[in-house]
């Protein structure tokens, strides 16, 4: 089951990667590092089922630092298209 799982992160992890590099819009690139961060959290999630003990310590981890992520992206992508009137990457 453990296969399934990891594979199921890094399929995330991968399209996350994918979105980030290849689309223009900033808030779709910041979304897409969302969704890198949900396959690193999924993996922590699947490898906490065979290694006891790191659940509360390290699945806390990657929720703290996607809030953290999305606040501040979300205020710069606000000054941004207060200034540009755009969110384009390319500009």
């Amino acid at each position: 089951m453990l296969p399934a799982h990891l594979m199921t992160a890094a399929t995330l992890m991968a399209i996350g990667v994918y979105g980030a590099i290849v689309k223009r819009n900033s808030l779709v690139a910041l979304l897409c590092v969302s969704i890198i961060l949900c396959g690193a959290q999924l993996n922590i999630a699947a490898l906490s089922l065979y290694v006891h003990g790191i659940e509360e310590g390290l699945g806390t981890l990657p929720l703290v630092v996607f809030f953290a992520q999305a606040s501040i992206g979300a205020a710069v992508l606000i000054v941004l298209y207060k200034r540009d009137s755009t969110t384009s990457n390319h500009e």
